[in-house]
């Protein structure tokens, strides 16, 4: 397993990427001048239903047997336009491969700098503190690091906002103590009062 994601890391040269690029337009020559829709246009274009392939090919017969004809959707163009969707369906397939494939091998490249990019940056930052000269050459790069968006800091402020509603009201315990009534001590000297009456009247 490590020896294939190896090869599949290894370096790719300029030819190789203006090969590719040159291969895919040469594939891509077929479909210049085709449909280009926009995301609205897709989500409200017109859907085939699921096993429609199977159903339109006994229409458009049906349709040829008894002479029916709509006017712009003969039954020889239903059956050719069909033909073509199932004929880029296999394409598609091949497409999408390659297409993930290319983002995967981006994503990887990416992290794989980006992870050098942030641990030399903190080896520099110690090191600047000893030279004057890394120090200054490295400004730049720390306000780059520090640099935040408008968009990061309204969501930030958003985050502590949100946090300090969320956080329960801190009860006093001071106040708690006041709010218990005290308990009614009866006073010693009228206890011994009357201890001495009763034995007063025990004497008597």
């Amino acid at each position: 397993m490590a020896k294939n994601q190896r090869n599949a890391k290894a370096p790719i040269s300029p030819k190789q990427i203006e090969a590719s690029i040159t291969l895919v337009e040469k594939a891509s020559q077929p479909f210049v001048g085709g449909p280009v829709f926009t995301k609205t246009d897709r989500l409200h274009h017109l859907k085939m239903k699921r096993g429609a392939h199977q159903i339109i090919p006994m229409i458009a017969s049906l349709a040829s047997k008894y002479g029916v004809v709509v006017p712009d959707l003969s039954p020889d163009e239903m059956r050719s336009s069909l033909q073509q969707a199932q004929a880029i369906e296999s394409l598609l397939g091949t497409v999408a491969v390659l297409h993930q494939t290319l983002k995967d091998t981006y994503l990887s490249h990416n992290a794989d700098a980006w992870k050098a990019a942030t641990v030399t940056y903190a080896m520099l930052t110690s090191a600047s503190r000893a030279k004057e000269s890394l120090a200054q050459e490295l400004v730049p790069v720390k306000e780059w690091f520090r640099y935040r968006s408008p968009k990061s800091k309204e969501a930030s402020a958003a985050t502590v906002k949100g946090k300090r509603a969320a956080k329960p009201a801190s009860v006093s315990t001071v106040n708690d103590v006041t709010k218990v009534a005290p308990i009614p001590v009866e006073p010693k000297a009228d206890v011994a009062l009357a201890n001495g009456m009763t034995a007063a009247h025990a004497v008597s």
